[in-house]
């Protein structure tokens, strides 16, 4: 409601168009997005994409798709990072269970998060697709 009253988000026939990528609240989906249960995490996602894809023409997609990019990057190093701390054969203090379990939840964080990143590299790859092609045959 807040994107809205701001024009950050503006409604558009069934769902909206997104006017400022900034929006409020954006930090809180993703952090939904990746420890969400599994069969609600569907939700986060589609509305990030909703996001992503609904874009103004007053956005210069390019630099969008580009950020967007660099934040995934950013989340997966973080992700990485945890899951990195786990050598294997190690047990820590709290018991190879809590510690399986936290190892579970960080793949399952990364296994989203590239998901996630992947998604807007392949639509951003269809947009620029034939541009490619003709770059290679010429060259």
């Amino acid at each position: 409601m807040v994107n809205i009253n701001e024009r950050r988000l503006v409604a558009w026939r069934r769902g909206f168009v997104t006017e400022k990528v900034d929006l409020v609240g954006i930090e809180y989906l993703w952090k939904a997005m990746l420890v969400a249960p599994e069969n609600i995490v569907s939700k986060p996602i589609e509305l990030l994409k909703d996001i992503y894809t609904n874009l103004s023409t007053k956005l210069q997609q390019d630099q969008v798709h580009s950020q967007f990019i660099l934040v995934c990057i950013n989340r997966l190093q973080v992700i990485y990072e945890g899951l990195k701390q786990y050598q294997p054969g190690e047990v820590e203090q709290e018991g190879p269970e809590i510690q399986q379990g936290h190892k579970t939840e960080v793949c399952i964080q990364l296994r989203i998060c590239v998901h996630v990143c992947v998604w807007r590299w392949s639509r951003m790859d269809r947009r620029y697709s034939r541009d490619t092609r003709q770059r290679c045959v010429y060259n």
